[in-house]
C-alpha cells in the first residue's frame, strides 16, 4: 500500500499515539491519515511536518508551539482553521487553502503573509512577526484583526466593512483610515506614528 513519509520523529511519534502508526520507521501507511480531518500536534518540539500533505481532508490543524521554520499546507485545500503560532516560521504557503476561515501565526518570523486566496478569512492574528506589508484587501468578511507588533507602515482597511476588532499596535503605521468599518467595535493603535485618528463614522 501507498507510504507517506514522515522524517521527524516527534511527528510520527505523535501519529503512533493517535494509533494511525504502529513503527517508529520514518512511514505510515497513507490510508490510515487521508480521512483525518482535525490533527492536533502542539507543543511537541516538531521541526518538520512533511508528510502533512497527504492529510487530504484535514480541516484543522493545530501546530503551534513547535520548531516549525517553514510550512506548507497547499496540500491541504480543506482545512478551515490553522493555529502556528509560537514556532520560528519564514515561510507559510498557503497558495491552496481557499477555504481558510482562521488564520492565527502569531510569534513567529514572517517577513510576508500572502492572503491573496484566502477570501473566506474571518480571523486573522498575525501579532508578533515582521511582516512589513499585509494585504488584506481580498478578506472582505474578516471580523478579527491583530496584526500588532509587526513592521507595518500602511495598513488598506477599504475592503473590510465587516471588521469588529483591530488591534495594530507597536507598528510603524503614519495613518489609519477607518471610515469604512462601521462595525469596529475594539480598536488598539498606540505606539504608531498616527498624527490623526479619525473615528466619527
Amino acid at each position: 500500500s501507498q507510504q507517506t513519509l514522515i522524517p521527524d520523529v516527534m511527528f510520527e511519534n505523535k501519529l503512533i499515539g493517535l494509533g494511525v502508526d504502529n513503527v517508529l520507521d520514518g512511514q505510515v501507511e497513507t490510508f490510515n491519515i487521508d480521512t483525518i480531518t482535525t490533527l492536533d500536534v502542539s507543543n511537541l518540539y516538531i521541526s518538520n511536518l512533511s508528510g502533512i500533505e497527504d492529510f487530504n481532508n484535514l480541516k484543522k490543524l493545530y501546530c503551534h508551539q513547535n520548531n516549525l521554520t517553514t510550512l506548507d499546507l497547499s496540500g491541504n485545500p480543506y482545512l478551515t482553521d490553522l493555529m502556528c503560532d509560537y514556532n520560528q516560521l519564514t515561510n507559510l504557503n498557503l497558495t491552496n487553502n481557499t477555504n481558510l476561515t482562521k488564520l492565527m501565526c502569531g510569534f513567529n518570523q514572517l517577513t510576508n503573509l500572502d492572503l491573496t486566496n484566502q477570501s473566506m478569512l474571518i480571523s486573522l492574528f498575525c501579532y508578533n512577526n515582521n511582516i512589513t506589508y499585509l494585504d488584506i484587501t481580498n478578506n472582505p468578511y474578516l471580523t478579527d484583526l491583530r496584526c500588532a507588533d509587526n513592521n507595518l507602515t500602511e495598513l488598506d482597511l477599504t475592503y473590510n466593512t465587516n471588521l469588529q476588532v483591530l488591534s495594530c499596535f507597536n507598528n510603524n503605521l503614519q495613518q489609519l483610515d477607518v471610515s469604512s468599518n462601521y462595525n469596529l467595535g475594539v480598536l488598539f493603535c498606540h505606539n504608531n506614528d498616527l498624527k490623526e485618528l479619525n473615528v466619527k463614522n
